[in-house]
């Protein structure tokens, strides 16, 4: 008895698993603005300052391609461009990973969406940047 309920349960568990959360197909592709009549943040998330950029006065972003589900949870996510590179995306993941997105009034029918994020860092006195 206990071998047909362990399959009963692995079976439940792979049929979850087969509904992918990852297929993006169904997504609208946004641009940022655009995306903004769709999904309100709700939980804004801002990464900390990396201390070696900001001792040196160096200032910078990072810029993400995101999918936000119909629940407005970041699905998921991949860094499009960095500057200065690498320095901030560390940190700016993890604020990333915290974010919450609501749907508008708009976007009744809470219909996922691609876009892309950017994350500012800038410093007074900044070093590298004209």
């Amino acid at each position: 008895m206990k071998y047909g309920f362990s399959i009963a349960l692995t079976s439940i568990f792979l049929m979850s698993c087969s509904s992918d959360k990852n297929d993006l197909n169904n997504y609208l592709k946004l641009d940022s603005e655009t995306s903004k009549k769709y999904w309100g943040v709700i939980n804004n998330v801002h990464p900390k300052y990396d201390l070696k950029a900001m001792k040196n006065s160096i200032s910078g972003c990072v810029v993400f391609d995101i999918a936000i589900d119909d629940q407005g949870e970041l699905n998921d996510y991949k860094v499009k461009s960095s500057y200065p590179e690498d320095i901030f995306v560390n940190n700016s993941i993890k604020a990333l990973e915290k974010y919450k997105w609501q749907a508008t009034s708009f976007n009744e029918s809470h219909k996922p969406v691609l876009t892309t994020l950017q994350m500012d860092f800038r410093v007074e006195g900044e070093t590298n940047l004209n």
